[in-house]
């Protein structure tokens, strides 16, 4: 019941690169309801055990959290001329890389029952796999790291295995965030979205100390920085600076994180330049088929605006590009000829 069918998902770059390929493991039904169970038990206690500044998985919070955060902070220093850098952190293949033992250590820490323990130990202490490559399913094979991408829990797990990096950095004093206005003198220090760390701080000592932490999360956990997807972005007093401390890339560009880009200014005309471009992809490819009416209705509402609505939550459209993208909908709809129904 535990041995899984792997098979290799093209995700972008270079296709003969191997690490332009994501891992997802096929399992069978009887595996899978188990483990749903399991899932949807341990998502009622996730948002008592992981802090707010994790989001992904946990019942009541928003991948928006982490972007709105973001965006506000960048607005305040830039505003007020304050020193402030982003680092974007990402782990190399971090679902792969995931110490089992760890695991187990952190879940009876954060206080799960044995019992519920040794139900997580059943699916993954012992598990195989079969590589599927063209149809082909070769020799079953232990796994001995990694949650797997497929399993119901492997998110949730995945959580809970981070938690312990984001409480040492939020309680190492040697790291000070951006002090919130208004609060009271409460600072903000990162955010969370499964492996993707962003670290929002205001002294170089804060982001050397910050790695050294993740340095020793490293050791007892086999997760690995990914050195070539990390960078900093420096904002307000610091906008122009050069000089990266900790030895970390510096973003030149724009900042991407978690599929929105952080510019010193512009950021939503940026964003939503971009996103239009898509747009206009997307309605050349559909134009080459005959639709009905209706069927062109139909790809708005499912492929084309929805994917709209995720940057609309952290920047709402600029106003000098509404039009624009009136147009390119509606003339996609009439396929350019005369519009027989007011907009």
């Amino acid at each position: 019941m535990a041995v899984g069918v792997l098979s290799l998902l093209y995700k972008k770059g270079e296709v003969t690169d191997l690490g332009n390929w994501r891992p997802l493991t096929m399992l069978c039904v009887d595996y899978k309801l188990l483990a749903k169970v399991l899932a949807e038990r341990l998502r009622t206690a996730l948002p008592y055990v992981v802090h707010e500044d994790q989001t992904c998985g946990v019942e009541g919070r928003s991948i928006r959290w982490n972007l709105q955060l973001i965006r506000d902070s960048i607005a305040w220093v830039e505003d007020r001329g304050l020193p402030f850098m982003v680092a974007a952190l990402d782990q190399a293949k971090a679902f792969d890389r995931v110490n089992r033992s760890f695991l187990f250590r952190v879940l009876g820490r954060l206080g799960f029952g044995e019992k519920f323990i040794g139900w997580i130990r059943t699916l993954y202490v012992g598990a195989g796999c079969r590589v599927s490559v063209n149809s082909h399913l070769g020799d079953v094979f232990d796994l001995s790291s990694g949650v797997r991408q497929g399993c119901p829990l492997s998110a949730l797990l995945f959580v809970l295995y981070m938690e312990p990096l984001g409480a040492a950095i939020r309680a190492d004093t040697g790291v000070e965030g951006l002090l919130i206005p208004g609060s009271g003198g409460l600072r903000v220090k990162m955010t969370q979205y499964a492996d993707d760390t962003s670290l929002l701080l205001c002294k170089d000592s804060c982001l050397t100390r910050s790695l050294a932490i993740f340095g020793d999360f490293t050791r007892a956990s086999g997760a690995v920085l990914n050195h070539a997807k990390s960078s900093v972005k420096f904002f307000g007093r610091w906008r122009g600076r050069t000089d990266v401390p900790g030895g970390l890339s510096l973003c030149e560009g724009a900042l991407s994180i978690l599929g929105v880009h952080f510019e010193t200014s512009g950021s939503a005309t940026l964003n939503w330049n971009m996103r239009i471009a898509v747009v206009q992809r997307k309605l050349a490819m559909w134009k080459a088929r005959y639709l009905s009416f209706m069927g062109k209705v139909l790809v708005l509402k499912v492929d084309v605006l929805p994917s709209l609505l995720y940057l609309a939550y952290i920047y709402p459209l600029p106003a000098c590009l509404r039009r624009p993208l009136v147009r390119l909908v509606f003339q996609f709809m009439w396929s350019g000829r005369c519009e027989w129904v007011a907009r």
